[in-house]
């Protein structure tokens, strides 16, 4: 009988194989439109917040708008924020706490945008991306992509400084998430996961 004799680098490099495939996968799916968003907790309170809130909005532009405004009124950036980055979003606890990070901020519009196109029976394709810049790949942001028809707007609420956000909404012509990538490698970016 033999013995196979497995050191602790082996270990890691077959981890980092595996964790590898898995994240091809997903980036594989996520462009094919088959990715899964994290959990996002929605009650009857959240509806009815949004629908109070936003429902009064008739387009998608005012209303990324009035969601902007509201966020850079209502929210600050929290920068006492400890890992684990990723995790199941909790609406009503995020407007209660009015503090957060990138991805509770993409969490917090992309549930707006979602139970508010529900409510005005409009159909909008709405994405959270996460992205790494070509200029630093260690760091990571999580931000916003709608799709209504043949127009794709980005928008970012995070706030760099202060409390309004840094980046605003931006407007594009495109209607697929192709169209969304080549835009993010326009401006720099690496997006690798679309949830």
């Amino acid at each position: 009988m033999k013995v196979l004799k497995i050191t602790l680098s082996t270990i890691l490099i077959i981890a980092m194989v595996v964790t590898l495939a898995l994240c091809c996968q997903h980036t594989l799916s996520a462009q094919k439109g088959g990715s899964i968003a994290p959990a996002c907790r929605i009650t009857n309170q959240s509806k009815q917040f949004v629908i109070e809130t936003f429902g009064h909005y008739e387009t998608v532009l005012d209303l990324l708008q009035a969601i902007e405004n509201y966020a850079a009124e209502n929210f600050q950036y929290d920068h006492k924020y400890q890992m684990p980055l990723i995790q199941d979003f909790d609406f009503d606890s995020f407007i209660e706490a009015k503090t957060g990070v990138c991805w509770e901020f993409a969490a917090f519009a992309e549930c707006c945008v979602v139970l508010w196109s529900q409510e005005k029976d409009i159909p909008l394709r709405s994405y959270i991306v996460d992205m790494r810049p070509k200029s630093n790949f260690s760091a990571t942001h999580s931000y916003n992509y709608v799709i209504e028809g043949n127009t794709i707007y980005a928008f970012d609420l995070t706030p760099v400084t202060g409390k309004r956000p840094a980046w605003g909404i931006h407007p594009f012509t495109g209607d697929s998430l192709d169209d969304i990538y080549a835009y993010a490698s326009r401006m720099g970016e690496n997006i690798y996961r679309v949830n």
